[in-house]
């Protein structure tokens, strides 16, 4: 099915700020949208958004040029081309571009017109989206993920209010066997950790991607006590029912090899930090670490990695969804698992074969959302075709993020009714 219009439009993400609406149109008339997320707390091996620097529109951060690329070269270069042949379209892409990280063209613009052509594809071939992805990623079984619910935000997403960044409960799946089901544990939770807030006269404020970041939290450690408390007071067990799980994005604290905590005014070396990191693990039970050291600080992840055995380390500054990074902390053993951003390496045939690549090598795969993230819910049906155990979609809260649980929700629908 040949592509016959390739277009792009200038839209607002979650934070209002611009980012890349494509639209492509295929000869049968079928069309479709890709919009493109944008990230806060950003690798520094991650594929290039290209950004206008104008300061007289929005403040340099217009992504013009990046849409006059959309709509110059790459239409010139994709109309008549085969939409179902998403492999030979991204590569056509990524030649276009012709740099390593994408800068010539813009990752933001290479992306939204890969997820479009997906999108395209899947409806034109009347297919469940899911089910696109599994054909590209050589699944056919299709089960819904653990999702990881954040409830509370601090360092970049979240005005400091902590050091670590996200702390969120995953609802267990042998304890909950549907999506529906562990959806509501988190759900529920969130809700009465927001009345515990409420109660002790905190405020109610949400970050970047819905978690709550009241100002009045002390210290790391009284985030992780409101938690526990929110847990209990939603008649839940914690380690049971559910478990804690936190993203440190370490590579925000990491300045001339000391690890920072500003809000404890603690300047800790890499073991002190690597001690700090077992303190807390071992006090409240964390399953799920993510990016517990600098994106570069390999020694240290795969120390951490190999003395922490029974729980998740997951990278994701460290790894930015590229295969060659990947492949290193697979030789290394310095993760368990990774989280996964299409954004972060800028087609969908790329962010695949990623996700194959882990998933070979018994890595656990987190497909994730951004901190600047749109309506569009492709990472959903990315996560169930791709077989990913878990989906890392913020809190149940703000429109751009439920959107995705929603979306979630129906494919678990459909599934049950092929059964």
């Amino acid at each position: 099915m040949k592509i016959v219009e390739v277009f792009a439009r200038e839209i607002l993400d979650s934070n209002g700020e611009p980012t890349v609406e494509a639209e492509v149109t295929l000869e049968n008339g079928i069309k479709a949208l890709g919009q493109v997320p944008s990230g806060t707390s950003v690798g520094k091996n991650e594929a290039y958004e290209l950004r206008d620097n104008d300061p007289k529109s929005f403040f340099g951060r217009g992504v013009l040029k990046a849409i006059n690329n959309v709509k110059t070269i790459i239409h010139d270069s994709l109309t008549g081309q085969d939409a179902y042949n998403q492999k030979k379209i991204d590569e056509l892409l990524v030649e276009l571009d012709g740099t390593q990280n994408k800068s010539r063209l813009g990752a933001n613009a290479i992306l939204g017109v890969s997820m479009a052509i997906s999108r395209a594809a899947a409806r034109s071939q009347k297919i469940p989206f899911y089910q696109y992805f599994g054909r590209l990623s050589d699944h056919s079984i299709f089960e819904l993920p653990s999702p990881l619910i954040l409830l509370i935000e601090g360092g970049k997403h979240g005005d400091w209010v902590t050091d670590i960044q996200e702390f969120f409960i995953i609802p267990q799946k042998e304890k909950y066997f549907s999506f529906k089901e562990r959806l509501k544990v988190g759900a529920e939770i969130y809700q009465t950790l927001k009345k515990i807030l409420r109660e002790n006269n905190y405020s109610t404020s949400v970050g970047m991607e819905g978690g709550f970041c009241p100002k009045e939290i002390k210290s790391n450690e009284e985030a992780f006590d409101l938690i526990i408390q929110a847990v209990q007071d939603a008649c839940y067990t914690l380690g049971d029912e559910a478990v804690l799980g936190i993203d440190v994005a370490s590579s925000e604290l990491f300045s001339d090899g000391n690890y920072t905590l500003k809000n404890e005014r603690k300047n800790l070396n890499t073991h002190e930090w690597l001690e700090q990191l077992s303190k807390w693990q071992r006090k409240y039970s964390i399953f799920f670490i993510e990016d517990p050291f600098a994106q570069e600080e390999w020694e240290s992840w795969t120390t951490f990695t190999q003395n922490f055995s029974q729980i998740q380390t997951v990278g994701d500054d460290l790894l930015t969804t590229t295969p060659k990074r990947i492949q290193k902390a697979i030789d290394l053993r310095a993760v368990k698992g990774l989280i996964l951003k299409p954004n972060q390496i800028g087609t969908i045939s790329e962010t695949v074969d990623a996700i194959r690549l882990s998933q070979k090598a018994g890595l656990t795969t987190i497909v994730s959302h951004r901190s600047g993230e749109t309506n569009d819910d492709l990472i959903a049906d990315l996560c169930v075709g791709t077989g990913s155990l878990f989906c890392k979609l913020g809190a149940p809260n703000r429109g751009e993020r439920v959107a995705k649980y929603n979306r979630l929700l129906r494919i678990e629908e459909r599934l049950k009714k092929d059964e």
